[in-house]
């Protein structure tokens, strides 16, 4: 995994795209990096992917930037970024979708909605959230620290510190730390 990980890296060098990668950089599987914007992985992440999951950050502007503190861990995950998406320290993300952008306009104003351009605000991700799979994290939202977001969750809203969020939309369904729960 490790040299795997190395190879991406040079991989990324010699194709010019604009990749910051940290040390002990794992990868197992594919990882597709595309489009004009930055991504930077912060020291200790991991990637674990294959052809029907991979790992996907993928940018559809030149300032849009994919930021992933240490320590994260990235199975099947896939991104897609105009603005801007970061994601915090010790991170767990599963096979889920995660996008900062609408892609085309609700309002396609006589033109195909292929050729519109939809709306875009950052998403934030705290420090050791957890994505289960096939959630989605839709733009403008913050999750914030040591919260879990459900299996197939719907996220619009913003999400508070130490709850799970469950359903469609995503809403809290249980506090961490509360015995009551």
């Amino acid at each position: 995994m490790l040299v795997h990980g190395q190879y991406v890296k040079l991989q990324c060098r010699l194709l010019g795209r604009r990749v910051i990668i940290g040390r002990h950089f794992l990868v197992m599987g594919p990882l597709e990096i595309r489009g004009p914007g930055t991504v930077v992985f912060g020291d200790d992440c991991t990637v674990v992917s294959s052809r029907r999951a991979p790992v996907t950050p993928y940018t559809h502007a030149p300032e849009a930037e994919i930021r992933f503190g240490s320590r994260v861990v990235l199975n099947g995950t896939r991104f897609g970024c105009r603005q801007r998406i970061e994601v915090g320290e010790g991170c767990l993300l599963a096979d889920a979708r995660i996008m900062d952008t609408d892609f085309h306009a609700l309002d396609p104003q006589d033109k195909h909605r292929w050729q519109t351009v939809g709306v875009s605000k950052p998403v934030v991700l705290g420090p050791n959230v957890w994505v289960c799979a096939g959630a989605m994290i839709l733009k403008g939202v913050t999750i914030g620290a040591n919260s879990v977001v459900a299996a197939g969750a719907v996220v619009a809203r913003d999400v508070p510190p130490n709850v799970v969020v469950a359903g469609n939309p995503a809403r809290v369904v249980k506090r961490l730390g509360d015995p009551r729960a």
